[in-house]
């Protein structure tokens, strides 16, 4: 498997040898190559893309084009499913309490950006929900009725 970055101007993204004399403590290139399977080093995921566009793309392209903003587009693959443990994702959500959903950073909503956590408060009236993960039903009910019981 290869993971590559082109430029309209330079195709793919690397140092040509004038700017690996100006910038030796840069990778040279951008591309990643990963041999996938189970027997061999695993298979490619958002954590091997973040790695390369942080420790490869950004500093090269940064080094080659320094007076430039850096807008990159990727195609169809599997990394665009992946989100970080606590990010708001209604399919990860229960429609109850508890249960083995994760637990989600807390969000706002509305027009005056009303905190909502996603998790029951010490302060809620049933003492058995504590600290558990709300489920997408309380979420819902929360958003419809404007006010939290935070």
């Amino acid at each position: 498997m290869v993971s590559e970055f082109l430029t309209e101007i330079d195709g793919c993204l690397h140092l040509k040898q004038a700017d690996i004399e100006k910038h030796p403590y840069i990778t040279e290139e951008a591309q990643c190559f990963l041999k996938p399977g189970i027997n061999q080093k695993g298979y490619w995921t958002a954590k091997h893309l973040l790695e390369q566009i942080e420790c490869k793309a950004i500093p090269i392209f940064e080094a080659l084009y320094p007076d430039c903003i850096a807008v990159f587009a990727f195609d169809n693959i599997s990394n665009h499913t992946a989100f970080s443990k606590d990010a708001l994702v209604a399919s990860r959500m229960n429609l109850n309490p508890g249960g083995k959903q994760p637990v989600m950073r807390n969000t706002y909503f509305g027009p005056n950006n009303q905190l909502q956590t996603m998790v029951f408060p010490i302060t809620y009236h049933d003492e058995k929900l504590y600290g558990k993960p709300k489920g997408i039903k309380q979420v819902l009910i929360e958003r419809e009725n404007g006010y939290l019981e935070n």
